[in-house]
C-alpha cells in the first residue's frame, strides 16, 4: 500500500473528530414534547456542546419545561418580553448564536 502524506493524515484526523454543534431553542415557539425529537436530530449532526433554551421564564406558562431542561441539560436563558408582539426571544437567539460563534 502507498504511504499516506501528511495532508492525507490530517484529513483523516479531521474526519475522525467529533463535530460540535450549538443547540438554540426558542421555547416560545417549541414545546417540551418537541425536545426529544430535536435532541435526536442534533445528535445526528454532532455533539451539542451548547444547549440553550430562550424564553421569558417569568411567565407562569413556562413551568412545564422543567423536566425537559433537567433531562436534556438545557440552559434556560431569560429574555423578558419588552414589548407586546415583538420577537425579543428571536433576537436573543441571534445574539446567543453570535456570542457562541465568536467565543469559539
Amino acid at each position: 500500500p502507498a504511504a499516506t502524506t501528511g495532508s492525507q493524515q490530517r484529513k483523516e484526523q479531521i474526519l475522525e473528530m467529533e463535530k460540535h454543534v450549538a443547540l438554540l431553542i426558542d421555547a416560545e415557539n417549541a414545546t417540551p414534547a418537541d425536545v426529544g425529537r430535536i435532541m435526536r436530530e442534533t445528535e445526528r449532526l454532532g455533539v451539542a456542546s451548547a444547549r440553550r433554551l430562550v424564553a421569558d421564564w417569568s411567565q407562569q406558562r413556562r413551568g412545564d419545561w422543567k423536566a425537559s431542561i433537567l433531562e436534556h441539560a438545557l440552559v434556560p436563558v431569560q429574555q423578558f418580553a419588552n414589548s407586546r408582539g415583538k420577537n425579543s426571544s428571536d433576537i436573543a437567539l441571534v445574539i446567543e448564536a453570535m456570542d457562541l460563534l465568536h467565543s469559539g
